[in-house]
């Protein structure tokens, strides 16, 4: 993990609360949502220091609001840290049981994958230093609000930071159990052509053309199979990608968001972990 300290970042002093029991929540996923982000990581810790400076001069709270923040390039930085209760999540019970991470992440922007893996990195580090619970969430499931945004609240529905380092989560009630190795289906398309969001790239099939819904309705079937959660529907959009990659993550084939052959095949003779 690419842990970035409070004084690295220049940090102000704090004087937080440590009045909190992590186990009886987990970690919940924030965003800035601010216009998107681009910056080199050079402007990253500045970035932290202009949110601890709105929370304390602005909002008038002790410190930063998040336990940790994570950017684009994968670096997490401390934020209020471990044992420290967060001033991010809008309610009593969510700032006392639940830590925070927030992606430095603006918008509808999509999480690079070092962010994404630096989230995994730092959901692994409050599960072993802070004794935080198993369970992601994310903020809008507190309260009311967009946070942490649609492509990152996919990743989080997905499973993807569920169990700080692997992608799947336990199949759901009324999954079936798919058999790990079983053959899979012929890939659908011909030779060098994938599933993926609508582009203007012909050998790409989004589910434009009505021939190709029936199979990308199998996608979505066989991800809620293996226990992922997918919505219904026979269009790839963004937010099935975003599953796709974090399939692809946990399975260590390239990671695009697409399903060619590799990924079809996966699906199905992948085992389950």
């Amino acid at each position: 993990m690419k842990l970035v300290s409070r004084a690295a970042w220049g940090a102000r002093s704090r004087s937080t609360s440590t009045n909190i029991t992590p186990s009886k929540g987990g970690v919940t996923i924030h965003y800035v949502g601010a216009s998107p982000i681009n910056d080199s990581h050079s402007a990253c810790a500045g970035r932290v220091r202009g949110i601890q400076n709105h929370h304390i001069n602005g909002n008038g709270w002790a410190d930063i609001a998040y336990s940790l923040l994570v950017c684009a390039h994968g670096y997490v930085f401390v934020g209020r840290g471990i044992n420290r209760r967060t001033a991010a999540n809008g309610t009593n019970s969510g700032n006392q049981n639940w830590y925070a991470v927030c992606a430095l992440l603006g918008g509808s922007q999509q999480p690079t994958d070092e962010m994404v893996q630096g989230i995994r990195d730092a959901v692994a580090y409050l599960r072993k230093s802070g004794g935080a619970g198993s369970r992601i969430n994310g903020h809008r499931d507190h309260l009311s609000t967009s946070c942490p945004g649609g492509p990152l609240y996919a990743l989080v529905k997905s499973g993807a930071f569920g169990s700080g380092g692997s992608s799947a989560p336990s199949p759901g009630p009324g999954a079936s159990k798919p058999v790990p190795g079983v053959k899979a289906p012929a890939f659908p398309l011909k030779s060098g052509h994938w599933f993926g969001p609508e582009s203007s790239d012909s050998r790409n099939h989004s589910g434009y053309w009505s021939a190709d819904r029936p199979h990308i309705r199998r996608v979505r079937d066989r991800l809620r199979e293996r226990g992922w959660s997918v919505a219904k529907g026979d269009r790839y959009d963004q937010a099935l990608a975003n599953t796709i990659r974090a399939f692809q993550r946990e399975k260590k084939i390239g990671v695009d968001g697409l399903t060619g052959p590799q990924t079809w095949r996966s699906l199905w003779e992948a085992p389950v972990t």
